[in-house]
């Protein structure tokens, strides 16, 4: 499992972006159906004292950025994008009053690789703080030889959540 983020200001404002990505890769002699996929971030150690409102997220509707269309998030006067590589079955989460949001893959399909994107932008209590997030993932797959199949499941997550 692989995992990164990317912190974003608008200069000289309270708004800031946070962009999440992780992805998942099964060994290659083995078939491998996900069952779920979920990635979530949240203000470290639930300290929401440095946020003050959520502005947006992203993307809302997985379905439409099929195909290797993009997301976009603006805040500001600017904005971010970024690909999405899960469309299918992935429902946005978003908890604005916690400031917790992600998102999760819930289904069965058979692949080798899922990545998971999402993003918020946020306004911070003021000019001078730069807001924390905590993250966490959980992959939950069957992975399969000739014979047999087994549930796995892999899970990470920061100190902070």
């Amino acid at each position: 499992m692989n995992t990164l983020y990317q912190k974003y200001a608008v200069s000289g404002t309270d708004r800031w972006f946070y962009n999440r990505y992780s992805n998942f890769r099964t060994r290659t002699n083995l078939t491998t159906f996900f069952r779920e996929f979920t990635i979530r971030s949240r203000p470290w150690n639930e300290n929401n004292s440095n946020f003050f409102s959520v502005l947006g997220h992203a993307p809302t509707q997985y379905n439409q950025h099929c195909n290797g269309a993009n997301a976009e998030l603006g805040a500001g006067g600017a904005s971010i994008s970024f690909p999405i590589t899960q469309c299918d079955s992935v429902t946005p989460i978003l908890i604005g009053s916690d400031f917790h949001f992600g998102a999760k893959f819930k289904g069965n399909a058979k692949q080798s690789y899922m990545g998971i994107d999402a993003a918020m932008s946020l306004r911070a209590a003021n000019n001078s703080v730069v807001p924390s997030f905590a993250d966490y993932n959980w992959v939950e797959a069957r992975e399969c030889t000739d014979k047999y199949c087994s549930a796995k499941v892999h899970s990470q997550w920061d100190s902070g959540w």
